[in-house]
């Protein structure tokens, strides 16, 4: 899906400008999925930041833009019960260090953080690879 239906951190959930973050019906949309003991994965965007929360029983996981910084594709291999993911840089420096001079430029997220660095360490957070066990 596109918006989540979690709040990957308490920033998302604690500032109102940013409720466009996650789904409006966040809450119905969980209860659907929890009532189908199938779901044991949910991977959204939106957010352009990387995330993984376990949430009642079921793996949510954000995917980074590509493009966008930290302009990442996302990796998915299913094995039986296993998921691997893994966020995968674009080696294209140029419109890399574009994307972030952009982003860092961005008045939206220079108020919600007040400076270029938080900004930067904000959409650098989460893991790039993880195993999880779907099960």
């Amino acid at each position: 899906m596109h918006h989540p239906a979690v709040f990957f951190d308490e920033l998302i959930k604690e500032r109102r400008e940013l409720k466009e973050f996650i789904v409006s019906n966040h809450q119905q949309v969980r209860a659907v999925f929890e009532d189908h003991s199938s779901v044991k994965l949910v991977i959204s965007g939106h957010i352009h930041t990387r995330g993984h929360l376990f949430f009642s029983g079921i793996h949510y996981i954000s995917t980074p833009s590509i493009n966008t910084w930290p302009m990442m594709y996302t990796k998915f291999v299913l094995d039986g019960d296993l998921v691997t993911y893994e966020h995968i840089p674009i080696w294209q420096t140029q419109k890399t260090e574009e994307a972030l001079s952009e982003l860092l430029r961005a008045e939206a997220w220079l108020k919600v953080f007040g400076n270029p660095d938080e900004v930067k360490r904000y959409f650098s957070k989460g893991n790039i690879k993880d195993v999880l066990t779907l099960n």
